[in-house]
C-alpha cells in the first residue's frame, strides 16, 4: 500500500526525472538502479536512488554539486505534489547547507555580497548561503496543514525514519521540522512545531519539542540566568507532564 502511495503521489513527478536521466549510460549500481526505476514506473525507488546518488557524489566529487543541486530544483519545480515537494525542498536545503560545511572557511573570508546572486554557488559568500538555506526550509514547510495531515509512515521507502518516528514524529510536518531545526535551528521553526504539537493528543511528542526548545534556549543564553530560567522552565513542565 505504501508503495502504491507513492506512486500516485510522485505521479506528477515521474516526467522530468525521465528528462533528466534519459542520457543515463553508467554501467554503475546506482546508474542501473535508475534506469530501472524509470523503466518500470517507480518513482519511490527512483527518489531513493536519486538521492543516495545525490549525497555519494557530493561527498566523491564536491565540483559536481552545482549541477546536482541544479537537477533537483528542476525537479522540484517541475513536481505537481505539494508532500513530495517539501520532501524535495527539505532534501535542497540541506545539500546547500553539507556544501557550505564543507567550505565555510574559504567561504567565510569572502566580502558579503549584498546586491546581487552569482549563478554559480562558488562564488557564493555566507550570507547568501544562509538565506538560500532558510527560503529552502521554510518552503519544505509552507504547506502546514497537508503536512500535518500526511502520516510519516507514508514516506518509509524513502526517508530515515527512526523506530520511535510513528510515535515522537508521527506526521511529515513533525519530521521536516525537526530536519529544518537540525539544519538551521531559529525560533520559529520550534515555536510552529509547538504549537501544532499542542492541538495533538500526543504528550510525549509535545513534550519532546518543548524540551528541545529549551535546550536551544539554553545553550543560546549560557549565562547564570538563563541556566536559572532553564531549570524554572524543566520545573513547570514536570508539573503538567
Amino acid at each position: 500500500k505504501t508503495r502504491m502511495r507513492w506512486l500516485i503521489i510522485l505521479a506528477g513527478c515521474i516526467l522530468p526525472v525521465l528528462f533528466l536521466f534519459a542520457n543515463v549510460t553508467d554501467s554503475t549500481v546506482k546508474e542501473k538502479a535508475i534506469k530501472d526505476a524509470i523503466r518500470t514506473n517507480d518513482s519511490a525507488k527512483l527518489i531513493e536512488v536519486l538521492i543516495e546518488k545525490m549525497k555519494e557524489q557530493v561527498e566523491t566529487d564536491e565540483d559536481s554539486f552545482p549541477t546536482l543541486i541544479q537537477d533537483i530544483e528542476k525537479f522540484t519545480i517541475q513536481c505537481n505534489d505539494s508532500a513530495a515537494v517539501a520532501v524535495l525542498h527539505s532534501m535542497t536545503g540541506e545539500m546547500y547547507n553539507r556544501y557550505y560545511q564543507r567550505n565555510r572557511w574559504k567561504i567565510n573570508q569572502r566580502t558579503p555580497i549584498t546586491d546581487y546572486i552569482p549563478e554559480d554557488i562558488r562564488e557564493w559568500t555566507n550570507n547568501l548561503f544562509t538565506q538560500k538555506i532558510a527560503e529552502e526550509l521554510n518552503a519544505s514547510l509552507k504547506n502546514s496543514q497537508l503536512l500535518q495531515q500526511t502520516a510519516i509512515s507514508q514516506f518509509n521507502p524513502i526517508l530515515e525514519i527512526g523506530k520511535d518516528s510513528k510515535m515522537l514524529r508521527p506526521t511529515l510536518f513533525d519530521f521536516l521540522s525537526y530536519r529544518a531545526i537540525n539544519i538551521q535551528p531559529i525560533p520559529e521553526f520550534y515555536q510552529n512545531l509547538i504549537a501544532f504539537r499542542k492541538t495533538q493528543s500526543n504528550p510525549k511528542a509535545t513534550l519532546l519539542a518543548q524540551l528541545d526548545y529549551l535546550q536551544y534556549q539554553y545553550n543560546q543564553s549560557l549565562s547564570e540566568k538563563g541556566s536559572k530560567e532553564y531549570k524554572a522552565s524543566l520545573d513547570s513542565l514536570l508539573k503538567v507532564y
